[in-house]
């Protein structure tokens, strides 16, 4: 069996698994809000050279087309809170330099 290119399964797994999960809970609930978390450079006018902005445009507008209320949010970064970050310990802790 031949493999798909990967930015095909990439494709597939971005958008067409983000529709088919949307309106199966639109189905189940139909007052649905939905918050898709996109990406920053999603390009909802499908003009980019990058393929991944092409395809999270898209996604987005498919969403905003479906009959209920979505937001799209589209981080630039995220980093852990100091909360959720792991501790350090002496072994892994950054370098300084030493005391002169």
């Amino acid at each position: 069996m031949r493999m798909l290119p990967r930015w095909c399964r990439w494709k597939s797994t971005a958008f067409m698994a983000t529709l088919a999960a949307t309106q199966a809970l639109i189905a189940a609930s139909p007052s649905l809000t939905f918050v898709y978390v996109s990406g920053e450079g999603a390009d909802r006018t499908g003009n980019s050279r990058q393929m991944w902005a092409r395809v999270k445009g898209r996604t987005e507008n498919e969403l905003l087309a479906m009959p209920m209320t979505a937001y799209m949010f589209r981080p630039c970064s995220s980093e852990p809170s100091p909360a959720m970050s792991p501790p350090v310990t002496p072994s892994d802790a950054p370098c300084s330099p030493s005391p002169a």
